[in-house]
């Protein structure tokens, strides 16, 4: 799985599940941005067994959800409100 000399580890591109740190990096997103598309149920946890306190994503899913991305029209993008002045 990975590279020789890794102790083991498993690289980024291999994992089947990711973290939130690692899910945002993948996504080129910030943290907030990233739990901001989660809030938005473009991107969702894997169900975990109970008393398990760990937010996990499907490296697939990321996957899916930039390609969804990829078929966007500019008439499809909606523009960031405007803050209020003052």
């Amino acid at each position: 799985m990975g590279e020789s000399g890794d102790s083991g580890r498993v690289s980024l591109s291999e994992k089947l599940l990711v973290s939130e740190d690692e899910a945002a990096q993948l996504l080129g997103v910030s943290k907030p941005t990233f739990r901001g598309m989660v809030a938005n149920g473009h991107v969702h946890r894997v169900a975990l067994p109970c008393g398990v306190r760990r937010n996990l994503y499907r490296r697939s899913d990321l996957d899916a959800f930039v390609e969804s991305l990829k078929t966007i029209t500019p008439d499809q993008v909606r523009p960031r409100s405007s803050l209020p002045s003052g």
